[in-house]
């Protein structure tokens, strides 16, 4: 039977059998399964690599310090007089972090001071939380030092010599030490960069 030009294809003859349509073999169902997870583990690759590449987008320095704090994970911090400090971070103000070193002293260090911060080999952080508010700074920390007046250690940007005394008074910008000749050391305080406390502190 020929169908008509334009017109719908033509019935089989009473009798005739439709041709059978093939039935997918073992093989090709397998390969179908195996091409049809294969771009589903390429999806989730590609998911996974977009959501670790906008947690790193969205790492910073507070955040970071935050995860180690709470975590209590040993770190090494190298600071731009040269000089590197092992420990812990222990406290975590607006501007300086607290870090107990393995001798057990506190080293109070400016935030703007850290070049770089090492992370032991199994820590895998980005710093990614939301920045936290933070009231404490280095100058409310000396002055709540201040009624002891302790024995401190300080490091100035642009000295690699560090200078030890009592902490004896302390002005808006500006702390004063009593050193052990008996002579007082002014101290800007933008300039400090560790002001380090003997254990026990």
């Amino acid at each position: 039977m020929v169908a008509e030009a334009g017109g719908p294809p033509p019935e089989p003859e009473t009798g005739e059998t439709p041709p059978d349509t093939p039935e997918p073999t073992l093989e090709a169902l397998e390969r179908f399964t195996a091409e049809a997870g294969a771009e589903e583990a390429v999806r989730r690759l590609g998911h996974e690599a977009w959501l670790r590449q906008r947690s790193e987008e969205a790492g910073h320095l507070q955040g970071l310090l935050t995860d180690l704090a709470e975590r209590r994970d040993p770190v090494g911090v190298a600071l731009s007089s040269g000089a590197h400090r092992n420990g812990h971070i222990e406290v975590i103000g607006a501007d300086f972090i607290g870090l107990r070193l393995d001798d057990g002293g506190l080293s109070l260090l400016a935030l703007t001071s850290i070049a770089f911060v090492s992370l032991g080999p199994d820590t895998d952080l980005v710093g990614d939380r939301p920045t936290p508010i933070r009231d404490t700074n280095l100058h409310s920390v000396l002055e709540r030092l201040l009624s002891d007046q302790p024995q401190v250690t300080i490091v100035v940007a642009g000295s690699t010599t560090a200078q030890t005394g009592t902490l004896e008074r302390l002005g808006q910008d500006l702390m004063m030490l009593w050193s052990a000749d008996g002579s007082m050391v002014h101290v800007p305080l933008p300039s400090l960069i560790e002001v380090r406390l003997s254990p026990g502190r």
